[in-house]
């Protein structure tokens, strides 16, 4: 039942003195159309009220309650001054936010801030200026990490003749992108030159050099991977090798002392002799000829933080994190995705989230990784990292194993191998890890067939497949 107008105008005023102009704009709704002629001045006092409580929640910092407040003005179409004063004002604020990621190095951060202030329907001429600028500094980055230097300087040097000068982040990154131009100039010339005359050792110090320059060099990872290839094969030369020319997936290999040892004539590092390690570890590598590298995880609890010598991270990431930001855990209804110190799912902020299989994860300001769960009924998940950083070792991506793991020629397989014509399954055993394999194959030169223990560190031979695990880090 509609109220007499003069109850309904003493309803709106009360809502108002109380700071609720969406109570006042509810009661006046029976009388907008067609509109009573005493209720357009009420409208305006709700239109004010709604823009005052914007800018209160704009000088708070509450920027997203100012946006909101803003569009419920704006609805009421009443031509209130105030109203565009608070848009005006809000347009600076969140302007000032995007010139403040640029001036603090982080291009994503205010891509993600331009992108949320086009969603609120601005266009001023700013706004398109840092935009730009956002968008060649991440163009340049990626240059960089490729290895074209010269192509990086130009994206940056696009930034200067846009805005007419360099900000604060972005001439900081200039100067680092110089740095590593030179760096991997000088590594990979000695990287090529020690592989022409097979002096492994210095080779791998230079492709280590010449990666961490220009972590995604399509040339520089493939040398590398080809010293590794050699090293590794000198420690163990009956075992084959799948031809590396042409890997389906580049991958950097990391330091393995024991192959180190064995192919330039040193020791071998205790603790990765060939005995088989009762029980499994908390993590191992996993080593797929012609394909990359995998650091496997198999606790239900994961940490992801920043790569230090002495970090606690089961996951060790090249990234402005804290030395533990993250926890992935997994239990009976998936993985769920825990941190206090900031992270992101889909660009939405998250302290706890599950995962659901392509979620794209940001921890930190910019390091983001893609969450995959390829074979629908096998809980077993992979962490790829697409942001350009990098792992405290070389591996293409971070699998956190439940009770199998599926290497395999199709996109139902944690790791693809496009040459094999079935499935290899590696499975958690009672006494460790165990392998099945359909066809005939050899485990530590023993020929196997079916299911048989897996010793770590240890390694699988078949028709197009060849691999090797080993521990990573202590149980």
């Amino acid at each position: 039942m509609t109220l007499p107008f003069p109850l309904t105008a003493r309803h709106v005023r009360d809502a108002l003195k109380a700071g609720r102009p969406e109570n006042a704009e509810r009661y006046l709704q029976p009388y907008l159309d067609p509109p009573h002629p005493s209720a357009v001045p009420l409208l305006k006092e709700v239109a004010r009220s709604f823009a005052a409580r914007g800018r209160q929640n704009l000088l708070a910092g509450r920027i997203d309650q100012g946006w909101d407040d803003l569009y419920a003005a704006e609805t009421l179409n009443t031509g209130e001054p105030t109203v565009s004063e608070l848009r005006i004002d809000l347009t600076k604020a969140a302007l000032a936010g995007c010139r403040a990621a640029l001036d603090a190095g982080d291009p994503v951060e205010l891509l993600r801030k331009a992108k949320a202030l086009r969603d609120h329907r601005c266009n001023h001429p700013q706004l398109e200026l840092l935009t730009d600028a956002g968008q060649s500094w991440v163009l340049a980055k990626e240059f960089a990490d490729r290895g074209e230097f010269a192509l990086a300087k130009h994206a940056v040097d696009g930034v200067r003749r846009k805005m007419g000068f360099l900000p604060l982040g972005v001439e900081k990154f200039s100067d680092v992108l110089a740095k590593r131009s030179d760096l991997f100039a000088a590594a990979f010339a000695r990287l090529t030159a020690a592989v022409d005359r097979k002096d492994w050792p210095a080779a791998l110090t230079s492709a280590e050099e010449a990666v961490a320059a220009a972590p995604t060099h399509p040339d520089a990872k493939r040398l590398q991977q080809t010293v590794w290839t050699t090293v590794r094969h000198a420690a163990n030369p009956d075992r084959p090798t799948t031809p590396m020319s042409q890997p389906s997936r580049g991958s950097a290999v990391p330091r393995d002392p024991a192959a180190l040892a064995a192919a330039t004539g040193g020791t071998v590092t205790a603790g990765l002799s060939s005995v088989a390690n009762p029980g499994l570890p908390k993590r191992f590598f996993l080593w797929v000829d012609g394909i990359g590298g995998y650091l496997v995880c198999l606790a239900a609890r994961v940490t992801v933080g920043q790569a230090a010598g002495d970090t606690p991270a089961d996951v060790p990431v090249y990234a402005d994190l804290a030395r533990v930001h993250a926890e992935i855990t997994r239990d009976a209804e998936g993985y769920l995705l825990a941190s206090a110190r900031g992270v992101q799912v889909n660009g939405q902020p998250a302290d706890r989230k599950v995962l659901q299989p392509g979620d794209r994860v940001t921890v930190g300001s910019t390091c983001q990784f893609v969450f995959h769960q390829p074979v629908p009924l096998v809980p077993t998940a992979v962490l790829e990292l697409v942001s350009g950083h990098r792992f405290q070792v070389a591996v293409d991506a971070v699998i956190l194993m439940a009770e199998t793991l599926i290497l395999g020629p199709g996109p139902d397989a944690h790791v693809i191998l496009p040459e094999a014509d079935q499935n290899v399954i590696l499975y958690r055993a009672k006494d460790g890890l165990g392998v099945r394999y359909d066809g005939d194959y050899v485990v530590g030169g023993q020929a196997a067939k079916g299911r048989t223990a897996l010793p770590m560190p240890g390694g699988v031979t078949a028709d197009a497949i060849n691999f090797t695990v080993e521990p990573a880090g202590k149980k």
